[in-house]
């Protein structure tokens, strides 16, 4: 009797989750485990480093842990190949380790919710509701920025010039086998500072635009360095994203 009270308990809770048909019960039983995402307080030390799930545990129904713990090992074994080889970059190596956990974790926090917002949207539910709410924003995201982040791309002949908004900085990047200082650009359309696009270095791009220029005389001065295709596609990249903008706008 206590195992028949049991089992009907078990379905009443898997009824009232939502996650599957109402039609469904349970063959065998239920067992609950924890499957939260989840950043350890701490991922690195002086002569250690967490990778994998130890790390950073991603929500399962995501089906990207096994990517990201890969990742994470690769960039672990650039950090430690840092330490040995360059001891005076070693605190940068740790401290790009952190915060690129960091980021990853608050990127899969916005992606989860996102997801779980979707299914929500057509089985509310508790299960899907609770974990569901709308992308987190900051100040830099308004009218103006989605206007200049538009798909919209300028003629060859269009007139554009760098975004007063662009800053440059130097971040902590893997180059090769080593994390090292390398020039980047921050901007309200991109995310975070970002030295490479498709690996590509873009401050060396963008630093010598200190007027204006037709997008196909700038595209032309890129091709010098970089196939022309890649040079069109970084122009329109950065355009959409507004790190270029159409002169007067």
């Amino acid at each position: 009797e206590a195992r028949t009270c049991r089992r009907a308990a078990e379905n009443r809770f898997v009824e009232a989750a939502g996650i599957v048909s109402p039609a469904a019960r349970l063959t065998g039983g239920l067992t609950a485990r924890d499957a939260t995402s989840a950043l350890a307080t701490e991922v690195c030390g002086c002569d250690w480093l967490a990778v994998g799930d130890t790390a950073l545990a991603l929500d399962p129904l995501s089906s990207s842990g096994v990517q990201r713990a890969v990742q994470s090992a690769l960039t672990a074994a650039v950090v430690i190949h840092t330490a040995m080889t360059r001891p005076a970059d070693a605190a940068l190596a740790l401290d790009h380790y952190r915060h690129g956990l960091a980021r990853a974790a608050e990127h899969h926090a916005d992606w989860t919710r996102e997801s779980y917002a979707a299914v929500a949207a057509v089985r509310s539910t508790a299960f899907w509701t609770t974990r569901a709410t709308t992308r987190r924003t900051d100040g830099s995201s308004d009218a103006s920025l989605g206007r200049r982040a538009s798909r919209f791309v300028p003629s060859p002949e269009a007139v554009v010039r760098r975004s007063p908004l662009v800053r440059f900085v130097e971040v902590s990047q893997v180059v090769g086998d080593s994390v090292r200082l390398a020039p980047a650009l921050e901007h309200p359309g991109v995310d975070g500072a970002v030295a490479y696009v498709a690996g590509t270095p873009v401050v060396p791009l963008l630093a010598p635009m200190n007027g204006v220029a037709t997008m196909g005389e700038l595209v032309g001065a890129w091709a010098g360095t970089m196939p022309a295709a890649t040079a069109v596609e970084l122009a329109h990249w950065l355009f959409r994203r507004g790190v270029i903008e159409e002169a007067g706008v």
